[in-house]
């Protein structure tokens, strides 16, 4: 219980972080003089400009590094000393173990096809769920588009690590490599710490619709993790799974 509460600290830590961070960084784009009233608003628009699509890059990648990675990294310094290798890192990649990454990915999505389509089903049902879930779909959608405003080849990279590359393993060493290594350690039941750090994940992802899916690849990735204790394959995979959803959402919205 104390070391959840020391990883708690660290969240909050790196939510203040990142907001004061975000705010002076993003308040450098509003016009001079606008109010404190309408300064949220004026920073959302300016933040939608393509003119400013390097100031959201930046935010996004010290949003995920603030929020994620620093609460990880001081959690398992404290509890665990400065061994990166807790956290999941080694120095060998197992190609074994990307390929079963690659197959939990194919597998999971098969698996949640049918229930993503039931989700669909219900939800349009429920009239205001129902347009929260498409409302924070089109959000991100249009974040992912924004921050994809490809011009030349470096952006393309950039635009690769900023939305990709360090969510995906900033997200794996929160989640896998400290949430849930730490419920195990403490329940002792590591089913449930599975269950339990893939249902926290789902906060992260905005697809609402798609919790199933997100679920059953958590749920498949931690699984993994556990019983072969062997994290590098699975920010490969990880980064995989984020290359496929964004290519997705752009070709989507350029059609």
């Amino acid at each position: 219980m104390g070391q959840l509460g020391i990883l708690f600290v660290f969240i909050g830590g790196g939510l203040v972080l990142a907001a004061v961070l975000q705010y002076f960084i993003a308040i450098t784009i509003v016009p001079a003089g606008t109010p404190m009233a309408s300064m949220a608003d004026e920073m959302l628009k300016a933040l939608k400009n393509p003119a400013n699509v390097s100031t959201a890059r930046l935010l996004q990648v010290l949003g995920t590094f603030c929020m994620l990675f620093i609460p990880a990294v001081m959690y398992s310094w404290v509890c665990n000393g400065k061994n990166p290798f807790w956290l999941g890192f080694n120095k060998y990649l197992n190609i074994y173990q990307v390929l079963i990454g690659f197959l939990i990915i194919f597998t999971a999505n098969i698996m949640a096809a049918p229930m993503e389509e039931l989700v669909k089903k219900v939800v349009v049902h429920i009239p205001s769920l129902d347009q929260m879930a498409k409302n924070l779909e089109s959000t991100y959608n249009e974040q992912v588009v924004m921050l994809s405003n490809l011009k030349s080849l470096p952006e393309l990279i950039l635009a690769i690590l900023i939305m990709a590359f360090f969510p995906a393993m900033f997200e794996e060493m929160f989640f896998r490599g400290a949430l849930q290594n730490l419920l195990i350690k403490w329940w002792k039941m590591p089913v449930l710490a599975i269950v339990v750090t893939s249902l926290v994940f789902q906060p992260d992802s905005p697809f609402c619709i798609s919790f199933f899916k997100q679920g059953c690849i958590g749920f498949c990735f931690g699984d993994d993790v556990l019983q072969n204790q062997e994290y590098l394959g699975k920010y490969h995979c990880a980064f995989s799974q984020q290359c496929d959803c964004c290519s997705t959402i752009v070709c989507d919205e350029q059609q």
